[in-house]
């Protein structure tokens, strides 16, 4: 028997807001954290949302359209007392993507016996928004881009690890090209893939093709390309790169990255861009946002310089989309 959560914060300035996570993975515990992580991913926006996450350990991987079709429905049949367009407001997350987006919503409306605006991440046709699927994805690749113009620096040529290959993954890499850096991994479960001088945009339509369309494996990229290798049940942070982005999940990166993967030795030396960069970053790890090499305890700024200058960044990036001024 499968076991579903939804933990809410503090809806005391507006509803609650937060994804829905299907994965083998998922308990209580884990969504308290991802709950309370929300609360200041929300207050980032400016918006009047509180934190909340949800979800359940059913895996959809392998579950064909039915059988997810009818998880989801039970799992709104519990849910849809506790949510509401003014209540709580659930969205996308691992697992959970337009097809289940859609079943769950379905259910919500032959319940209430009503349309609302009680889930984000819907299809277009019907009340979702354009451009949500890409939104998470290209705003990491937004404000990475702001991160290095503050250091005189930009994506073009840069090496980008990427991990994962949902929603995040696929949208953070199609921009990141766009901008002319180059990706130079991606992974799901089974592994990761390595390609030595980048992705390209036909292997990169592939692969989006694949995880959103046919449900495969990223180890089938390689299969199709030559230049693309697959290092099976191995995360990509021993390859050598200017910017490591997790995309997957939470808690991907360690200190230790030895035992990560096959890489041979020689590729397991992390480095940063430069010198400057790495007195600017070096106290932080950057967990939910950029990761830029590993640095020695000796090397870490105060935590106080760390947060003015993490404060900095935030503070500027969200005045410069807003169309606010600042000095």
């Amino acid at each position: 028997m499968k076991q579903g959560w939804r933990v809410q914060f503090c809806n005391a300035i507006g509803p609650y807001k937060g994804g829905l996570r299907f994965h083998p993975t998922v308990n209580k515990d884990i969504l308290k954290f991802l709950g309370f992580e929300q609360v200041f991913k929300n207050s980032l926006t400016g918006l009047p949302m509180g934190g909340a996450k949800g979800g359940s350990n059913f895996d959809p991987k392998g579950k064909s359209d039915n059988e997810v079709m009818r998880f989801c429905q039970s799992f709104m049949i519990e849910l849809h007392r506790y949510i509401g367009e003014d209540i709580d407001v659930p969205a996308g997350d691992i697992g959970v993507v337009p097809r289940e987006i859609s079943n769950l919503f379905g259910q919500y409306t032959r319940l209430a016996n009503r349309w609302a605006g009680v889930m984000t991440g819907k299809g277009c046709s019907f009340g979702g928004s354009s451009v949500r699927v890409e939104a998470t994805g290209f705003g990491y690749i937004y404000f990475c881009e702001y991160v290095l113009h503050e250091l005189d620096q930009s994506l073009e040529g840069k090496k980008i690890c990427i991990s994962g290959s949902g929603n995040v993954a696929l949208y953070a890499a199609e921009k990141a090209i766009a901008k002319k850096a180059n990706v130079i991994t991606m992974s799901d479960s089974g592994g990761f893939i390595h390609a030595k001088d980048g992705i390209t945009n036909e292997q990169l339509e592939f692969i989006i093709d694949l995880k959103e369309n046919k449900r495969g494996r990223i180890s089938e990229t390689a299969e199709k390309f030559d230049e693309i290798d697959f290092h099976k049940e191995s995360k990509p942070w021993g390859v050598v790169c200017d910017i490591a982005m997790p995309c997957a999940t939470q808690n991907e990166i360690e200190e230790n990255i030895d035992n990560y993967n096959d890489t041979p030795r020689k590729s397991l030396k992390w480095h940063t861009p430069d010198e400057e960069f790495r007195k600017n970053l070096a106290h932080s790890k950057l967990k939910s946002d950029i990761l830029l090499g590993t640095f020695k305890t000796e090397e870490r700024h105060s935590v106080k310089a760390h947060s003015k200058l993490k404060s900095d960044i935030l503070l500027k990036f969200r005045k410069k989309i807003t169309g606010e001024k600042y000095v």
